[in-house]
């Protein structure tokens, strides 16, 4: 299972934590930086399996603040709701340390 491991403590805005996503997964240089862009992202263009590891994420929530933390989160959770749904065998999956 290939791993990518966010690094909180770089993750200061919503706009760092997109680079750095886009970054570790190999989104294109089209990658819109937002929402709804990540969500196409993790469900079209993303290989399974993966664990998304995202270290420190305390301290990115206080620096995202908890609103733009959870709607992060959120996408992470429906991305995995539908890989179980669509009965894939190969999920993401993502751990927040």
């Amino acid at each position: 299972m290939k791993k990518i491991v966010l690094n909180g403590e770089n993750i200061h805005s919503e706009s760092d934590f997109h680079k750095q996503i886009a970054t570790l997964l190999g989104f294109s240089q089209y990658y819109g930086e937002n929402l709804d862009a990540l969500w196409d992202c993790l469900s079209y263009d993303v290989e399974r399996p993966i664990l998304i590891i995202w270290n420190n994420s305390d301290y990115s929530k206080r620096q995202l603040g908890e609103i733009t933390f959870n709607n992060i989160i959120k996408i992470f959770q429906l991305v995995r709701e539908q890989d179980i749904d669509s009965n894939l065998t190969e999920k993401i999956n993502f751990e927040l340390r």
